[in-house]
């Protein structure tokens, strides 16, 4: 037998609830089937008798059929049937199966893998694929995905080897889910990617030179001028965002540091990071990264910050995965380029921060050769070099046809 409601509460119907807040009294409903859907209590303010006379009209009934409660559901989430039963398991399954993607993504981010994942070089990438999902794709019912959708969002969001990326981002995403009964299947595995060929066309055009200029007197236009040095550091170092917005110029783990007089660039690459010997880096710093520098320093000691990209604009705070306020983290950075990209007409070429370091590569290539700038951006394998030298014509290989006659009589030819 229950415990005896407190006399203050016998007044009121069952499901009918008082709560005391800032000196003042308040009556709702809450109802378990209500409760299961996700759907949010109804108040009635200081009006304890609206609130009675609705509990004795819906408590009654339950049935699907013919029950004001079910309306009362269905005007939330009319696509979800209401729940009758009164097992408890039940209805917190019901409530898994209505949570939404922002809810079993902030979830997920709470597990043991994914903590796993922020002590690794690729916590980035990862983080930039949850923050999609929780953020873009929030407000989609998660055991609603289907192989299909999840194709979908991996072709919206990514290209190429970036699908695959985020298709095991999203795969871990739902072993959790699975586990945890949010869903039945892990759907972004059944979701099949098209193979690719190194002969494709690339869907994203390589940035051309005139057009970086653009963006970059765009930017300083705009008051931005952290942005536009930002990309001089890229193309000056032909690096990747991710390595641009860590380096700083203090502390013990600072990567400006003085060799004999000279100035460098010491730093680990981030996708080696953590990994054994890993993968360093030392460039001498000449011609236009020293004028960059020096801008760059100035603004990071105006603004106390350690970091060489500092943002010195717009809103500014201490947030997740910052170590200052003014801290330009990899996702910031690609908003804003895109932000000066969509405020110009006719711009040629790729808008990408990523595409900064194939036009670095191009540019060196043309002035220094081939290992001149295998060795600038530190590539494993000449493969990854020549990828990066590929622009948007077809690459053309020479031949000379200078067969004669008088070279085939003395020939044997086997058949």
């Amino acid at each position: 037998m229950g415990r005896p409601r407190r006399s203050i509460h016998r007044k009121l119907e069952t499901y009918v609830y008082r709560k005391e807040a800032k000196g003042r009294t308040y009556f709702y409903y809450e109802h378990p089937v209500a409760m299961a859907k996700g759907v949010p209590r109804k108040n009635f303010g200081d009006d304890w008798k609206a609130a009675n006379e609705f509990a004795k009209k819906v408590n009654p009934q339950l049935s699907p059929l013919r029950n004001e409660i079910a309306d009362y559901v269905d005007t939330v989430q009319p696509e979800i049937p209401v729940v009758t039963s009164g097992d408890g398991r039940e209805q917190q399954q019901a409530a898994k199966l209505n949570a939404t993607c922002k809810t079993v993504i902030g979830l997920f981010r709470n597990t043991a893998e994914c903590k796993k994942w922020k002590t690794k070089s690729y916590w980035g990438t990862k983080d930039s694929h949850l923050n999609i999902l929780e953020n873009e794709e929030g407000s989609l019912v998660f055991s609603k995905l289907t192989a299909s959708m999840c194709g979908e969002i991996f072709k919206q969001y990514r290209e190429r080897d970036g699908r695959m990326q985020f298709r095991k981002t999203l795969s871990s995403v739902f072993k959790f889910a699975v586990n945890e009964g949010y869903h039945n299947a892990n759907v972004a595995l059944d979701y099949t990617l098209d193979s690719e060929s190194r002969f494709i066309k690339r869907e994203r055009p390589r940035m051309i030179y005139p057009s970086f200029i653009r963006l970059q007197e765009k930017a300083q236009e705009l008051g931005k001028d952290w942005l536009s040095d930002a990309m001089g550091l890229g193309l000056a170092t032909a690096q990747s965002r991710c390595e641009v917005v860590k380096w700083k110029i203090k502390g013990k783990d600072k990567n400006l540091i003085t060799i004999d007089g000279q100035e460098y660039l010491k730093f680990e690459r981030q996708k080696t990071k953590e990994k054994d010997g890993g993968s360093w880096q030392l460039i001498k710093i000449e011609g236009m990264l020293k004028d960059i520098i020096k801008r760059c320093r100035v603004r990071a000691m105006t603004q106390g910050s350690p970091f060489l990209v500092t943002v010195d604009e717009g809103r500014r705070k201490l947030g997740k995965g910052k170590e200052h306020r003014c801290q330009c983290t990899d996702d910031h950075l690609t908003k804003s380029i895109k932000k000066v990209a969509d405020s110009l007409d006719d711009l040629e070429g790729s808008a990408v921060f990523s595409e900064i370091r194939s036009l670095a590569c191009r540019i060196y290539y043309k002035i220094h050769g081939f290992e001149f700038v295998r060795d600038l951006t530190n590539h494993e394998d000449a493969k990854m070099t020549e990828e990066y030298l590929k622009g948007d014509e077809p690459t053309l290989k020479e031949g000379v046809a200078d067969l004669r006659s008088e070279m085939i009589q003395d020939i044997k030819i086997q058949n």
